[in-house]
């Protein structure tokens, strides 16, 4: 997870554990951003206007903030690259024989849920937690009644 709002900013400390503050990132993309703002915010404007990957696996910037994006993430680097190639292998893979069991496995380990999903019901952020009502509805819950898909 990753703050949209950073908490180094005067009011990201404020809003450390605020849903609406919170975002998917990878581990790299988080610790690449570190402090900096984001030129997009991904919670209120597509990234798809801004970014697009090519068949080769580089993203190339449609926008001056999708560039800025592009360049503070490094996102060509050879790894990210080499990471969105190895996706797009799997998915062509899984695609092209999808009742092979190594396929499958390869499909889930790269796309399914981890088998260790925190329990964010039982977490008590300060100043109470403003979206109890979802935990009904939460991952870790639908996995505790069998209701998660296998995959994402």
């Amino acid at each position: 997870m990753d703050h949209v709002v950073p908490q180094s900013d005067p009011t990201g400390a404020a809003l450390v554990c605020t849903y609406a503050n919170l975002l998917y990132a990878c581990n790299r993309c988080n610790s690449l951003r570190q402090d900096c703002s984001l030129p997009v915010r991904p919670d209120h404007d597509p990234l798809a206007g801004h970014l697009a990957v090519t068949g080769e696996g580089t993203v190339t910037a449609a926008t001056p903030e999708g560039l800025e994006l592009v360049e503070l993430l490094h996102l060509n680097a050879p790894a990210a690259v080499a990471e969105r190639r190895r996706i797009a292998h799997i998915l062509t893979e899984f695609a092209a024989d999808s009742d092979s069991p190594i396929h499958r496995e390869n499909f889930l380990h790269a796309f399914g849920f981890p088998d260790d999903l925190p329990d964010l019901a039982a977490k008590r952020p300060p100043g109470g937690n403003p979206l109890a009502a979802n935990a009904a509805t939460c991952h870790h819950t639908r996995r505790q009644k069998g209701e998660l898909p296998e995959v994402c």
